[in-house]
């Protein structure tokens, strides 16, 4: 029997090496070992997390993957409340399967997003990636159209608010923390386009379109950086 300490030296071996589906089976397997084992715990549903970003344009294939990863990491919160990859990747899942939600259940999701990924970024400052949902958040709210906007309203006493500056700010910091991160890049680039800062907008898609993709979604990203980019 192998110890955790081993499953997570081999698991981040794989991972490296991008041999995603052989750590995602090293990490599954370790978990049935060891399943109150947040390292475990979080590196599986990061695995996970992969998996459904292989293919960004089969929503069967990312809800099943997104499904199974938060239902992990629900585990992992529940064993290790205190440690910052239990809110990240809980929010980060969260997130994710809001594209499979009704509208009314994304906003009653929204606070409570903003709320795990906070205490992810309190626990954990210079994670890039923690800082970069922080930015997503504030960009999804402040992209809320009208109806949405009244539609929260009556859902709660003060509704979710925020602006592209903030989500800005928030992109920064994790362009700081992670120069090559081109998603972020490319959400900078569209951050800076809604308040029609063009010429920022335009440093930044040239910036991602520089950056090497790690997913088949940082290539939609990069395609669709190229397409706002021509029309600058």
């Amino acid at each position: 029997m192998s110890s955790a300490e081993e499953v997570i030296s081999k698991g981040d071996q794989l991972y490296n090496d991008k041999k995603r589906e052989e750590a995602e089976k090293c990490f599954e397997e370790g978990l049935k070992q060891f399943p109150n084992e947040i390292e475990i715990i979080w590196r599986y549903t990061r695995t996970l997390f992969d998996a459904a970003e292989e293919k960004p344009n089969d929503k069967n294939w990312k809800q099943t993957y997104f499904e199974r990863a938060f239902e992990v990491i629900n585990k992992g919160l529940e064993v290790a409340p205190d440690h910052w990859s239990s809110h990240k990747w809980w929010a980060i899942c969260s997130s994710s399967l809001g594209d499979f939600q009704s509208t009314t259940d994304k906003i009653k999701n929204a606070f409570k997003i903003k709320e795990h990924s906070l205490r992810a970024a309190e626990l954990k400052p210079d994670d890039a990636t923690t800082q970069h949902m922080l930015g997503r958040w504030c960009y999804s709210v402040a992209s809320i159209g009208w109806l949405d906007r009244k539609l929260a309203s009556t859902l709660f006493a003060t509704p979710p608010e925020s602006s592209y500056e903030e989500a800005i700010g928030y992109f920064l910091k994790a362009a700081e923390l992670q120069p090559s991160f081109p998603r972020n890049a490319v959400f900078l680039g569209d951050s800076y386009s809604q308040i029609k800062k063009y010429s920022d907008a335009k440093e930044w898609y040239t910036k991602a379109l520089k950056m090497e993709p790690e997913s088949q979604t940082d290539e939609l990203a990069l395609s669709d950086a190229k397409k706002k980019l021509s029309k600058l």
